[in-house]
């Protein structure tokens, strides 16, 4: 998560392919929109409360997720994201070209 407060769809895919969710991008897309319009949030996304309401709620509406797997969830993600080069990061510069002897 970027750190604003609330959980956008991007950052909620790792969650949901972890917890269970084996649909496609346009699926998750979905499920994200109704999730928001359920919940009356706009675009920002979801907030800390609704999500954790989300992975306490055990109907079928919510995500239920024991505090165990909610564990090993996070552990997940957080070397995933730790593994990645963080975004907007400057690549490495291509090696400079060998002078040639002339």
């Amino acid at each position: 998560a970027d750190g604003d407060g609330y959980l956008k769809e991007s950052e909620m895919r790792p969650f949901a392919n972890l917890s269970g969710f084996e649909g496609s991008d346009a699926d998750f897309s979905e499920e994200f929109a109704d999730i928001i319009s359920e919940k009356g949030l706009g675009p920002r996304g979801l907030t800390e409360a609704c999500f954790a309401d989300m992975v306490n709620d055990d109907s079928d509406s919510g995500c239920y997720v024991t505090d165990e797997e909610l564990r090993s969830i996070l552990t997940e993600v957080s070397s995933k994201a730790k593994a990645a080069p963080a975004r907007g990061a400057p690549k490495a510069a291509p090696p400079a070209p060998k002078a040639v002897a002339g």
